[in-house]
């Protein structure tokens, strides 16, 4: 069979049926919208700790940090105040040593923007950064929060 006649059957030969994963409907990826959450936490006038992690919209979360030989734990629940997500409202507690510092409360917080909200007596601050994100159905939110101590003193930061 000569070279022409190759070149003929395979550009008259029916193409094979291909299939992409963007042509198939059941193939795409399913997103929900979470929150990337940047949280740190000052206490007497010093950075104690920080934690980021995906926090689930409409959903309590309970965040921890151990540092300086103390538990801290934070309660918190992120909503979309409008429709169009331009206003977050944040309902967030504080507990140190497991005794409440800062009593539950609701704020509204704009999206990508840092807010501090501190306690009554001013000796705790805490830092918000939210930032709506979408990820895939499949991605599940970390089980384990990231955090990093910030302790000049002590040269393992706490390792």
């Amino acid at each position: 069979m000569s070279a022409v006649a190759i070149a003929a059957a395979l550009l008259t030969a029916a193409p094979a049926a291909t299939s992409f994963a963007a042509d198939d409907p059941e193939a795409e990826v399913q997103t929900r919208e979470v929150v990337q959450l940047e949280l740190k936490i000052a206490s007497g006038g010093r950075a104690v700790g920080m934690l980021a992690q995906l926090v689930e919209l409409d959903t309590e979360t309970s965040l921890a940090l151990s540092s300086d030989g103390h538990e801290h734990a934070v309660d918190i629940e992120v909503h979309k105040a409008d429709e169009d997500g331009k206003r977050l409202s944040v309902t967030l507690g504080y507990q140190l040593d497991g005794e409440a510092v800062m009593q539950s409360m609701t704020i509204e917080a704009a999206p990508k923007k840092a807010m501090v909200v501190r306690s009554d007596d001013g000796a705790v601050a805490l830092s918000l950064e939210l930032a709506p994100k979408m990820v895939s159905v499949e991605e599940p939110a970390p089980s384990r929060p990231r955090f990093e101590v910030e302790d000049t003193n002590d040269p393992l930061a706490g390792v």
